[in-house]
Order: C-alpha cells, then sequence, then structure tokens
C-alpha cells in the first residue's frame, strides 16, 4: 500500500481537481505533481477528513470499516462486488462524462472523495489488485467498526417453522453396510475407483435411504473416507478389511468413530468436493482446485454458530459471498476454471457466477458430507428441500476442536431376548454390529438382530462355528446362555443342514374337461397342485397316487411313466 501522495501522483490532473471540488479543498498548483502534493497535504488534515466523513452515506461508511477490518485492503473484486465498480477512464472521457457527478456506487464516489487507492500487493501466495486505504490517512480515519459489516454473521431463526422436516444423517451405519458387505463378498474393484460399477450398484441398495438423492456419491465419499482411515484393501483385484487397523476401528467408542471420519473428510486431498456438486461439470482442461484448503477454510466459518440452534442455509451462502468469497480461490481467479452448468451447458466464469458455483459448493458442504457424517441436521421445507440446518454436538466440537468426552464403553453390550433376538446398547462400538450382522439378520429396530436358521447359513459360509457364536453372545451379553437358549441356537444350527426333498408327479389329460371333472370331485387331493396348462398339473407323488386309486373307482386309468 501506498501513502495519499504516492496515490494523488498517479492520478491525472482532472481526477485531481474532481477531488478538490468534491472535498472543498485549495489546490492552486499549476502541474500535476504540484497540485497532488498540495490535495494530499489538504486532505490529511483533521477538518477535512471529519466534514468527508459527516457528508459519507452509511453505504460509503461500511465500505470503509470493510477496509479497515481488513487492515486497509481488500481484494479489488471482492471490495467492487460489494460496493459497486471503480470504472476506469481516460483524461478526455473523464472530463466528458464527469463520473463524480453520478457514480456507479459508494466505492466510486470514495475513489472521488481521495479515500482510496488501487494497485497490486501481495496477499497469500498470490499477488493480486487490491483496492486499499493509504498507509498515511489509515491511522486518522476514526474506528468505524460499530458500522453493519458487510457479511453479517448468520442469526439463529427465532422461530422454526411448524412445517420444517428435520433429518439426521446415517453415516456410521452406512460404514458399518459397507465393511459388512465388503467383508461378506470381497468385491471386484474398478478401474481408478474402489468398487467396479455393478458392486456398487448392489452396495448402494444396502445403504441407510437408498433412493435419497446423489446416494452414489454418498457411497463414493464413505468409501474413500475408509480408504483414508486405512479400513479397507485392495489385493488381486477384490476388496477385503484391513485385519489390524479395520478391528481397532471398530472397537473405538461411536463418537470417536463419527470424528475419524469427518476429519478423514476434512484433511483428504484425495476427495473433491467440488467434482462432485449436482448440476456442475468440471471439464478437466488444465485448472486445478485445492479441495482441502477450500474445505478448512469454509469449515472456519461455522466456528461462531451455536449448536442446536437452526440457521437458514441461504444466509449462511450469503454471509461467505460477501465476508470471504475467494473461499475456493485464494487468487481471486474467476476466468480460467472451467465449469459448466450440466444442465444448460453454461460455461460459469466470472465473478457473477459466483452462487452457481461456490454458493453450490457451499450447499453441498451441508447437504452432503457434513449431513451425511453426522455434523449436522437438515431441516426440509414441505417439498423435501433442505431450508435449514443445525449443528450436532458432534459436530460442534469437530467445528471448535474440543476433545470427544470420556465414556467407559457398556456394559453389558447387547441383551439377549426371547427367540433369540439380540439387542445392541445404542452406544456399543460398531465391532459388535459387524459381527453381529455375520451370523444374525436386521429384526426391524435398528439395534436388534435376529439368529435364524438361515442366518446361520451365512455363518456356515464364513467358517463360523456354533462354540464361536454362543461365545460372542456371552461375552456380549455378560451371562451365559441359559438351557433353553443353547438348545434353541444347537437345533436352528442343525435346521440348517437339513433337506427334505419331495418327489413331485406331472399329470396331463387327454382333455382339460377332464381335468376340471376330477377337481370338481376331488378338491382336496389337488390343494397342493402346481398349474402347467389347462390340461396339466404338478403334484406330490403321494398325492398323485392317491390320486390313481381314487379316479379308478371312477373309472378313469392312470399310466405312470418314467
Amino acid at each position: 500500500m501506498r501513502t495519499l501522495a504516492k496515490v494523488l501522483y498517479d492520478f491525472d490532473e482532472v481526477h485531481l481537481r474532481a477531488i478538490a471540488w468534491l472535498r472543498g479543498a485549495e489546490a492552486s498548483g499549476t502541474s500535476r505533481p504540484e497540485l497532488a502534493g498540495q490535495l494530499a497535504e489538504a486532505l490529511l488534515r483533521e477538518d477535512s477528513i471529519q466534514q468527508a466523513l459527516r457528508g459519507m452515506t452509511p453505504e460509503e461508511r461500511q465500505a470503509l470499516a470493510d477496509l479497515q477490518r481488513a487492515g486497509g485492503a481488500l481484494r479489488a473484486h471482492v471490495f467492487q462486488h460489494r460496493y459497486g465498480p471503480i470504472r476506469r477512464f481516460g483524461p478526455g472521457r473523464l472530463e466528458r462524462e464527469k463520473p463524480w457527478l453520478a457514480p456507479a456506487g459508494p466505492a466510486e464516489l470514495l475513489w472521488y472523495k481521495g479515500f482510496l487507492g488501487r494497485g497490486f500487493a501481495q496477499m497469500g501466495e498470490d499477488m493480486v489488485e487490491t483496492i486499499f486505504i493509504p498507509t498515511d490517512l489509515l491511522p486518522l480515519l476514526p474506528d468505524l467498526s460499530g458500522e453493519r459489516p458487510a457479511g453479517t454473521y448468520p442469526e439463529p431463526i427465532a422461530e422454526t417453522p411448524s412445517d420444517i422436516q428435520w433429518n439426521a444423517g446415517a453415516g456410521l451405519m452406512d460404514i458399518l453396510h459397507i465393511l459388512l458387505f465388503i467383508q461378506l463378498y470381497h468385491p471386484r474393484t474398478g478401474e481408478g475407483v474402489p468398487l467396479a460399477e455393478s458392486e456398487a450398484q448392489r452396495l448402494a441398495g444396502r445403504l441407510s435411504q437408498p433412493d435419497a438423492p446423489y446416494v452414489k456419491v454418498r457411497l463414493a465419499l464413505l468409501l474413500q473416507l475408509c480408504q483414508e482411515l486405512n479400513l479397507i484393501q485392495a489385493k488381486e483385484g477384490r476388496l477385503s478389511l484391513h485385519p489390524q487397523s479395520s478391528r481397532q476401528w471398530l472397537k473405538l467408542p461411536r463418537s470417536h468413530q463419527q470424528r475419524s471420519l469427518l476429519e478423514a473428510w476434512r484433511e483428504s486431498s484425495e476427495w473433491n468436493d467440488l467434482r462432485h456438486v449436482p448440476g456442475l461439470q468440471c471439464e478437466p482442461t488444465g485448472w486445478s482446485n485445492d479441495p482441502r484448503a477450500s474445505r478448512q477454510r469454509f469449515l472456519s466459518h461455522l466456528k461462531g454458530l451455536a449448536p442446536d440452534s437452526p440457521y437458514r442455509i441461504t444466509d449462511l451462502v450469503e454471509y461467505l459471498r460477501l465476508e470471504d468469497p475467494d473461499f475456493q480461490r485464494p487468487d481471486g481467479d474467476y476466468q480460467s476454471w472451467y465449469i459448466r452448468d450440466a444442465a444448460s451447458g453454461e460455461l460459469l466464469r466470472g465473478f457473477e457466477t459466483w452462487d452457481k458455483v461456490e454458493g453450490a459448493l457451499i450447499r453441498f458442504y451441508l447437504e452432503g458430507p457434513l449431513f451425511w457424517l453426522g455434523a449436522v441436521e437438515l431441516g426440509e421445507d414441505p417439498a423435501g428441500a433442505p431450508a435449514c440446518f443445525r449443528l450436532t454436538d458432534a459436530g460442534a466440537r469437530f467445528i471448535s476442536g474440543a476433545p470427544e468426552p470420556e465414556q467407559a464403553l457398556p456394559a453389558p453390550t447387547a441383551c439377549l431376548h426371547e427367540g433369540l433376538v439380540l439387542e445392541l446398547h445404542p452406544e456399543s462400538p460398531l465391532y459388535y454390529a459387524l459381527q453381529l450382522a455375520r451370523f444374525a439378520e436386521p429384526a426391524g429396530h435398528a439395534q436388534q438382530y435376529r439368529i435364524t436358521p438361515a442366518s446361520l447359513l451365512t455363518a456356515r459360509q464364513q467358517g463360523i462355528n456354533l462354540p464361536a457364536i454362543q461365545r460372542f453372545i456371552e461375552h456380549a451379553c455378560g451371562r451365559p446362555l441359559a438351557q433353553p437358549e443353547q438348545e434353541m441356537l444347537a437345533r436352528w444350527w442343525e435346521a440348517g443342514t437339513r433337506l427334505r426333498m419331495t418327489r413331485w408327479v406331472a399329470l396331463e389329460f387327454a382333455d382339460a374337461e377332464v381335468l376340471k371333472w376330477l377337481k370338481e370331485r376331488l378338491p382336496a387331493l389337488f390343494a397342493a397342485a402346481v398349474e402347467l396348462g389347462p390340461a396339466k398339473v404338478l403334484l406330490p407323488e403321494a398325492q398323485a397316487r392317491r390320486l390313481a386309486r381314487e379316479a379308478k373307482s371312477l373309472g378313469i386309468a392312470f399310466t405312470f411313466t418314467t
């Protein structure tokens, strides 16, 4: 940034005399350098500054307050987006059009009052164009921080509409479904992706709310996080659980498991949220973004949210548009990224497309990863569209960096009900749910599993024996099985190995009317019949032979062939 005199030295004489006229300053110099020096001295006087401030509109004062809060300078495109453009004029056009008489907005009015300079400065790793308050003018201005900030932090909704329906994500249970699927089926991997397309379709149908929008994106994220946490591994074209790290992770308390998923998402450089935003099509033309830095910068703006308080999604989007629009483009480059509207094919370039790109990404953060992983709950309007959100307790700890509360693992972990129905404690680690799902099937309730002859066949398929199942149940329930429970478990274990075969006989009649006549007279013998055609039925062999005897007494002879 430069002093006021150096800023004014770059202006032509028409511009300098316009500033003098607007500020009521005496400037009698005959050369441009002399005029600039006299004007700088006049504009820096306290009485001149106070008089100019008294005549300012609220918008002008807000603009100066924004620059003060930013240390005196803001990126040019951000400042002009908030307070209007500062148009560029040559000397002739400047004298003809006199833009200070009809400025394009507060920014241009301040420009012609001598409060602003324009130049290039290093911001972070980038050299960017900035709008600034001259360095010797900045300390002379009063503190304007009481003016309304450009980006007002979202306020909680005073009263949530009664028709809002709140929903919570089920990321942990989805991870359980994924790990169980991989453990049972060792699915094939795809080229450049964890799962082959056909396997991914099978697995997507097992997730919670498989018909919800963007279930494929949800599955892709969860698989990526499983890789980031080293829970799964690929060998010879097949996925399997990593034996050590998956077991350790599964035995953690659920709150720690959830936190690890959120932190893996926050730190991931492999998962690119922008390329998964619904409605956007990112074209690979050589440009790149930094998904990790964008994500972390966005999350830093959530630290002021109150847990369990509802906020409008639109309020957060608008706040970031004004307060930190460049959260994913630190160089302020809105021209070189090739992103299209997936529906219309429109190329989304320029700051005017911010809401279609950055705004859509913010909504995706909230309605996608943060919701799926349990950091926020979403409030949907009657049409089913997310309208508001609120931080969960787990989400608030994640955003603030607070540690997860230490909690003892529940004991017992499960309770055994009548009919070999096991109910897990809500806070039990996923390890128990994963092991249960290997020999029991969901019983309707989220934490209940029922042992059946069919589920025990699944256990046999995995090489699990009956004593191992009994030991696991007794360990989880903290007690030995009662004698009737042991007997039922053993009976159902054996039931899966017994198969009764029944031979069936196809009866073919010369005329359909004969079959109809017999059905009317001997209905009990046709109760188990399977129709194969108008004159053909299938009967168990015992029924068929009895029918042959009865039919013979009615004068109908049967001939059995093999």
